[in-house]
C-alpha cells in the first residue's frame, strides 16, 4: 500500500499547485467523514483548547483542519520531486535576513529555530533548506518505506 502511495504522489510532482490542492482539500474532507475515531479525537481536543468557542465554529475548524492536513501530505509531492526553483516560488520565507544575521558568517553563532509540528514543517524546513544549512529532530516513523521518503524528502 506504500509503494502505491508513494507513486501516486510522485505522479502527483507533475500536476499544477491548485490541482494538488483541490485534490488534498477533498481527501481532508471525506477522511473527515472515513476516520471518526480521530474525528471524535479532533473535537475534544478543539473543545478542550477552545471551551469559549462555539460548537459551530470548532465544528468548521474540524474540518478545516482534516482539510489542511491531508492538503500538507500531498504537498510533499512537491516538496520531495519537483525542481528547487518551484519550491522556492511556492512557499514564501519571512525573516531571513534576521536569521542570517543572527547566524553571522558561515560556520558562525548557532542559532535555534523552534517550530509548530504539524501541517506546515516539512513545507517550512525544506524551504529554508534552499537557503541556510540547517539540521532537524525526526522522529521515526512506524512504516519503514515511508520512513525512507520522508528522511530522504527533508534531506533535499
Amino acid at each position: 500500500m506504500t509503494r502505491l502511495v508513494i507513486g501516486l504522489l510522485w505522479l502527483m510532482h507533475f500536476l499544477p499547485s491548485r490541482a494538488i490542492a483541490a485534490i488534498g482539500s477533498a481527501t481532508g474532507s471525506l477522511l473527515y467523514w472515513l476516520i471518526p475515531q480521530r474525528r471524535e479525537v479532533t473535537r475534544v481536543n478543539l473543545a478542550k483548547c477552545f471551551p469559549a468557542m462555539g460548537a459551530a465554529q470548532r465544528e468548521s475548524l474540524a474540518r478545516a483542519h482534516f482539510r489542511a492536513i491531508s492538503r500538507a501530505f500531498f504537498d510533499h509531492a512537491l516538496l520531495w520531486w519537483a525542481p528547487r526553483e518551484r519550491v522556492e516560488r511556492l512557499v514564501r520565507i519571512e525573516g531571513l535576513a534576521q536569521l542570517r544575521a543572527a547566524m553571522g558568517s558561515p560556520g558562525g553563532t548557532p542559532v535555534i529555530l523552534l517550530a509548530p509540528h504539524f501541517v506546515g514543517l516539512d513545507a517550512g524546513a525544506i524551504r529554508l533548506t534552499c537557503e541556510v544549512d540547517c539540521t532537524a529532530m525526526y522522529a521515526r516513523q512506524k512504516d519503514a518505506l515511508f520512513d525512507e521518503y520522508l528522511r530522504r524528502g527533508r534531506h533535499r
